[in-house]
């Protein structure tokens, strides 16, 4: 439980030198112009505090910003063709110091994720064109720290925020910035002009909506080496995140009482294109795919078969995406027809998962060690499922964000409470 949440500053830190002229102006690729406009949040969680570590983290940012430079700019839309663009013009990045009443275990066993939006550099999520696309925040205290990030969609992925993270890390441990990223996926994605009839209009919640319940759940690697088994064969066994997305999205077909599950999973496409792109390709390089389940209400592990259909749709869905597939999905979606592979509106119910395991957050170490644990700080979704490693990579963390009577109906799922330990 965190007490008595007080903001001590605010400042902008700017790239220690200027960006040269010639990179003034980034081009948003389509990927960037289609992905959601809201800010994605993390906060890490540190059991070491020392006196420099605020110094360290923002002399070390201001650094790191020399090599990230389009994050200290601005988006603009460009008067000449209507497309969207980053003005590197070194304007900075928002830094927030704050001091909180905590101690670490009870962080971790009892995670105030109700509290997380005070730890977070912005409360909202939603993004605006002029905003700071960096914000970030330190929290410390006598036995834990918080390092919070909240970084535009529409210029990077979780795959891009990890990366900056890293990097950030090393240079304040007094390592080189190598390797530089590189912002080149408008080149593979040219950006689309800006027209009222084809930009992608911002999903509204509805007036008088409840906010989702955000519950976050643990699976051990034991759990999940059982869940992989069931009656698979070594050729078609499903990778974890199949496995574990299969079984959450089964919870909430039971839950809503939907008989056609459909689940749209986001693929990192930086291994999936030919050649493949960079790894330190910075930007949007993800595309979601649909997987149409075949489950009736009431199917779960028993039923002589069923587990594997789920499981199959969603590796067929991953193994379709080529630069085609996604050239023709980034132009549906720009164009307002997104559709889902021939599955019919009205006949199914969408959920979104999103994985970010095999990330490196547990590596980022400003100097005084790794963090303990990550959360998740996005509030403003529904019908949501990230999936993040435990900090020893073999387990699985389970983030829901769900109606309050969805969550307790999943959470007390007999086939949900055989694999879930907390």
């Amino acid at each position: 439980m965190l007490k008595k949440v007080q903001v001590i500053s605010k400042e902008t830190i700017k790239p220690s030198s200027p960006t040269p002229q010639n990179l003034h102006s980034l081009q948003l690729s389509l990927l960037d112009q289609i992905a959601p406009q809201i800010y994605n949040h993390l906060l890490l969680f540190y059991s070491k505090n020392p006196p420099q570590a605020l110094t360290q983290l923002k002399s070390s940012l201001s650094k790191t910003l020399t090599c990230f430079y389009p994050l200290a700019g601005r988006i603009k839309e460009s008067k000449d063709d209507n497309t969207l663009y980053v003005e590197c013009n070194d304007e900075g990045v928002e830094f927030i110091q704050a001091r909180a009443e905590a101690e670490l275990d009870s962080v971790l066993l009892q995670p105030p994720i109700d509290q997380f939006s005070e730890l977070l550099p912005i409360r909202a999520s939603d993004f605006r064109y002029g905003d700071p696309l960096l914000r970030c925040s330190s929290l410390g205290s006598n036995v834990v720290a918080s390092r919070g990030l909240s970084m535009s969609h529409l210029i990077a992925d979780g795959a891009s925020m990890a990366m900056f993270l890293n990097r950030w890390a090393d240079v304040a441990r007094g390592l080189d910035l190598r390797p530089a990223p590189r912002f080149d996926s408008m080149a593979t994605f040219p950006p689309r002009p800006q027209f009222i009839d084809q930009a992608p209009k911002r999903a509204q919640p509805a007036s008088g909506q409840p906010a989702a319940a955000i519950r976050r759940f643990v699976m051990s690697s034991r759990a999940i080496a059982r869940l992989r088994g069931g009656s698979y064969d070594r050729v078609h066994a499903p990778t974890r995140v199949e496995a574990v997305s299969a079984l959450v999205l089964r919870c909430l077909v039971r839950a809503r009482g939907k008989k056609r599950p459909v689940a749209k999973h986001s693929v990192n496409l930086r291994r999936k294109l030919s050649p493949p792109l960079s790894d330190e390709s910075f930007g949007n390089m993800w595309i979601s795919v649909a997987a149409v389940g075949k489950l009736a209400v009431g199917d779960g592990c028993d039923d002589g078969g069923g587990q594997g259909l789920l499981e199959e749709a969603l590796r067929n869905g991953v193994r379709k995406v080529d630069e085609e597939y996604v050239r023709r999905k980034a132009e549906e979606k720009w164009l307002g027809r997104d559709g889902m592979d021939g599955v019919v509106v009205g006949e199914s119910e969408t959920w979104i998962f999103s994985s970010w395991c095999r990330m490196p957050w547990y590596q980022t170490d400003f100097g005084w060690g790794e963090p303990e644990w990550l959360g998740c700080g996005i509030r403003d979704m529904k019908d949501v499922c990230i999936l993040v490693d435990t900090k020893d990579g073999d387990g699985m963390e389970v983030w829901l964000w769900l109606r309050a009577e969805e969550m307790e109906k999943v959470a007390r799922d007999p086939e949900f409470l055989d694999f879930i330990s907390s």
